[in-house]
């Protein structure tokens, strides 16, 4: 602790797993950024199918993927930063997911898109989210987020 500061050091967990954090929501944002602006050499690696998906999404779907993927790096930078609001950035994150899952859900994906991979891939994005947000309630209730 400083001595002027009275919030308590972060346990030895804290640094890895805040540090992990911002590449593996930053991967969610690369994605959502190629994909969106269109950049040639990403989008010509995934299937027709897929930007066929992306394109027929409504303004408000592609909204949920957008809360979802910018407040998750939002939240990685003030989990870093260790800042309280770190949790709200996650909670909103993990709204997105939930409502783009709804999405999903709700309409027949193109063939690539409801195959295993992608199902496991939206599970193991779903864990990390939970877990993320989790974490930093931890770290909230334990007095290391200010």
């Amino acid at each position: 602790m400083h001595p002027m500061d009275d919030t308590p050091r972060p346990p030895r967990h804290f640094w890895p797993v805040a540090v992990l954090g911002l590449p593996w929501n930053a991967f969610g944002a690369w994605d959502w950024l190629m994909t969106n602006m269109r950049d040639a050499a990403y989008v010509a690696q995934l299937p027709s199918e897929t930007m066929q998906y992306v394109d027929a999404m409504p303004y408000w779907a592609l909204g949920t993927w957008t809360l979802g993927v910018w407040a998750a790096v939002l939240g990685s930078v003030l989990l870093l930063r260790r800042s309280r609001f770190a949790v709200h950035a996650f909670a909103a994150s993990l709204i997105g997911l939930a409502l783009g899952t709804v999405y999903q859900a709700s309409i027949d994906l193109p063939a690539p898109m409801a195959t295993g991979p992608m199902i496991a891939m939206t599970l193991v994005v779903w864990i990390g989210a939970i877990a993320l947000l989790w974490y930093a309630v931890r770290m909230r209730k334990a007095g290391v987020l200010r």
